[in-house]
């Protein structure tokens, strides 16, 4: 009898010893998991096909006295700023947006807006996108022609600058 006690308690500290180690490792390995910062890589993920729609606005003319101070922010796209003709503004944009449907994009479409204000010596052109998560983008590109004598302001997140035969000052912050 005191035979089968003894292994019964043998059996029950084994048992203990078993539980308390698995405790400490499942403790150990949600403290990694709490502590350890993951990272996930989403060029590598793939959103199945996607759509393209865009969108060439009508051209807005301004005409304006020189010196002209040229304010811009545009999150994502590509910017070109020339140099034109005499006191003529001419702003020019083209949005495209990606999505996985063409009604979603089409939708990023309409959300996006693009205002175009003049007063006095400066134009500012704010462009207003929706943001975009995974799975999609809206992006506009803007062409503007300005006479040489003008100061740009750009603020630009993601896309290409191009400011070409101005003589007045460029201010660009370029990144995201």
């Amino acid at each position: 009898m005191e035979a089968e006690r003894s292994r019964r308690s043998l059996w029950l500290i084994v048992i203990a010893i078993v539980a308390v180690g698995m405790f400490c490792c499942c403790c150990i390995a949600l403290a990694t998991a709490i502590v350890v910062p993951t990272t996930l890589d989403i060029s590598s993920l793939d959103f199945g096909p996607q759509v393209t729609v865009s969108e060439t606005m009508s051209p807005q003319q301004f005409t304006v006295d020189t010196p002209l101070r040229l304010v811009i922010d545009n999150n994502v796209g590509d910017v070109d700023i020339r140099a034109g003709e005499g006191d003529e503004v001419v702003v020019e944009a083209t949005l495209r947006a990606r999505a996985l449907a063409k009604d979603v994009a089409e939708k990023r479409l309409q959300q996006t807006d693009i205002a175009v204000s003049h007063d006095d010596d400066e134009i500012q052109i704010v462009v207003d996108a929706p943001d975009i998560n995974l799975g999609g983008s809206v992006v506009v590109d803007l062409i503007v022609t300005v006479p040489s004598r003008t100061d740009v302001h750009l603020k630009s997140g993601v896309g290409r600058v191009h400011a070409r035969n101005l003589v007045g000052a460029l201010d660009i912050e370029i990144g995201v």
